[in-house]
């Protein structure tokens, strides 16, 4: 990546780095984290595996075409759309507070290096920190979950609390207002975000510079080599292999 246009974040006022958690910063095996839940919940074995299977639609679901604030009302009814859970013996109140339980989560950190003890997130954070950045969060996920994670990993000493912004009370990408609580008063045009969507993370910087003639760069992970891209919504600034790949392009 040595013929790239770096990005120079550490001549501006008030730099913004945005960050998706699932599949950018870690892997996460829903599979297993609703399989966990379904057990915790005491669903009966034989269905286990059924529920288990309707995670990846659920996530989806969830917040899909919504274009206002996601309360937990909200989201119980989207919950309740999606799947049957009279069907495994399970209210929506203990679905809804399992979801939310570290207990139940499987994830991997991402790692570019399998020898090293450092994650790409901790390296980048490390990195962008050092530069002035200010490291936020953007997800679809439970902010409990995300906390779980960064002080498990020894991250909140980068991004703490109140730069968490998740799913619960928040506007969903790819709005362009979902950005607004990570930006805040801040000059867009001195912000970065980091995802594995094109559809989301992508979609979210193109839609805010449409509508406010500004300039957010945009970062894609595509570490499972997909196709790039044809829509000019989803197109990003840059994109990348490996997480740890922003320490290149950043400086």
């Amino acid at each position: 990546m040595s013929n790239i246009k770096k990005i120079n974040m550490s001549k501006l006022i008030a730099p913004i780095a945005i960050f998706d958690c699932d599949f950018t910063l870690w892997d996460t095996d829903w599979k297993k984290t609703l399989y966990n839940i379904a057990v915790g919940l005491n669903v009966p074995e034989n269905l286990r595996e059924e529920l288990s299977s309707q995670m990846t639609h659920l996530i989806t679901y969830i917040p899909k075409g919504c274009t206002t604030v996601l309360t937990e009302g909200k989201i119980k009814e989207r919950i309740a759309e999606a799947i049957d859970l009279q069907k495994y013996g399970i209210n929506v109140e203990d679905f809804f507070k399992a979801l939310k339980n570290p207990e139940y989560f499987v994830y991997s950190m991402k790692k570019t290096v399998e020898t090293t003890t450092d994650t790409d997130a901790a390296i980048v954070f490390k990195y962008l920190y050092e530069l002035g950045v200010k490291i936020t969060i953007k997800t679809t996920w439970f902010k409990e979950i995300v906390l779980y994670v960064l002080q498990r990993e020894g991250l909140l000493k980068y991004v703490p609390e109140e730069n968490v912004f998740a799913l619960e009370n928040e506007i969903p990408k790819p709005n362009a207002c979902s950005l607004n609580n990570n930006i805040g008063d801040k000059d867009p045009n001195e912000v970065i975000i980091v995802g594995d969507s094109p559809t989301k993370e992508m979609a979210a910087a193109n839609n805010y510079n449409k509508e406010n003639n500004t300039n957010i760069i945009s970062v894609w992970l595509n570490d499972k080599e997909k196709e790039p891209p044809k829509d000019e919504v989803y197109v990003p600034t840059y994109t990348i292999c490996r997480l740890a790949e922003i320490t290149e392009i950043v400086d």
